[in-house]
C-alpha cells in the first residue's frame, strides 16, 4: 500500500492539534520515530482549500524533494515562526511601516483561518484596493483583478498570497477579507494563518528546530512521499488516542 488513507467528508480543518514545535512535548511522529516506526521525525502539510484534500506528509521523505527544501530557523521555542525580511502589497515596500513589536516574526499556524497583519498593511490593502470594490466590509466580489497580492519574504522564500486565499465566502455569493489586524491585546505577532500556508507546501522539522519550504511544484506527484490524505481532524484523533495509551501505560507502571 502507498499510504494509509483517512478521510472525514463534511468536518472542517481545525489546524495541527499536537504538533508545535515545543520541545518538552513529543508529538506523535517524535513517538513513532523512537519506536523505530518511522524513519524520520519530519513531517509535512499541504493544506488545501475545500473541496481538495490537505494533504499531511510523513515517513518515507525523498532525498530529490528534500533537497529542494529551503530550511529556515525556527525563532520561538513554543511555536512554528519565521523572521519575516519584507513585506509588499503588489510592488509596494511597506516593511518599513511596521509598528507592532514583533511583527517582523511570523507564526506560521494552520489553525488561524485569516492573515494577522499590522494595521498599517491592513489599512493599506483595504482602503487603497479592496473596499472600493465592495458593498461594505463584509460584502465584496469574490474576484477583481484591482485586489493585490501581499508578498511576504521569508529567509530564501518568496510567499506570493492572492485574493483566491485571502477573500473567503461570507453570504449571497460575496466575499471578504480575511485579514485581521494584530496588536499588544490580541497577537504581537503577524500570523500567517490559512491563506499562506495554502500557498506552500511546508516541512517541519522539530528535532532541529527548523521550519522548511519545499520549492517544486505544489502540484507535482507527490507519491514519492509517504502520504496520510486528510480532512486534518483524523491526525488530532489518532495523537491523542496514542497519548492516551502512553499515559495509561506509565500509570499502570
Amino acid at each position: 500500500m502507498l499510504a494509509n488513507v483517512f478521510t472525514m467528508p463534511g468536518i472542517k480543518f481545525q489546524g495541527l492539534l499536537g504538533l508545535s514545535s515545543y520541545n518538552d512535548r513529543q508529538n506523535i511522529f517524535e513517538y513513532g520515530y523512537q519506536q523505530k516506526q518511522l524513519e524520520t521525525s519530519l513531517f509535512g502539510l499541504d493544506l488545501n482549500q475545500n473541496p481538495q484534500e490537505s494533504v499531511l506528509f510523513y515517513n518515507n521523505f525523498s532525498k530529490d524533494y528534500l533537497d529542494q527544501v529551503i530550511w529556515m530557523p525556527n525563532v520561538l521555542n513554543h511555536q512554528w515562526s519565521m523572521k519575516v525580511y519584507g513585506f509588499f502589497v503588489n510592488e509596494i515596500d511597506l516593511t518599513d511601516k511596521i509598528t507592532l513589536q514583533n511583527g517582523t516574526i511570523a507564526l506560521m499556524d494552520s489553525g488561524s483561518s485569516c492573515l494577522w497583519l499590522d494595521e498599517e498593511i491592513i489599512n493599506y490593502m483595504l482602503h487603497r484596493y479592496i473596499l472600493a470594490n465592495c458593498i461594505n466590509n463584509y460584502t465584496c466580489p469574490c474576484n477583481s483583478p484591482l485586489y493585490p497580492n501581499l508578498n511576504i519574504y521569508l529567509a530564501g522564500v518568496k510567499i506570493e498570497i492572492t485574493s483566491e486565499h485571502y477573500m473567503i465566502p461570507s453570504n449571497n455569493g460575496f466575499c471578504k477579507p480575511c485579514l485581521q489586524k494584530a496588536g499588544s491585546t490580541t497577537h504581537d505577532y503577524t500570523i500567517l494563518g490559512d491563506p499562506a500556508m495554502q500557498t506552500i507546501i511546508s516541512i517541519f522539522d522539530k528535532e532541529n528546530q527548523q521550519f522548511g519550504v519545499y520549492q517544486g511544484n505544489k502540484l507535482h506527484n507527490l507519491l514519492i512521499f509517504q502520504i496520510i490524505q486528510i480532512s486534518m481532524i483524523t491526525i488530532q484523533l489518532v495523537a491523542l488516542c496514542l497519548f492516551c495509551y502512553k499515559y495509561y501505560q506509565y500509570k499502570r507502571v
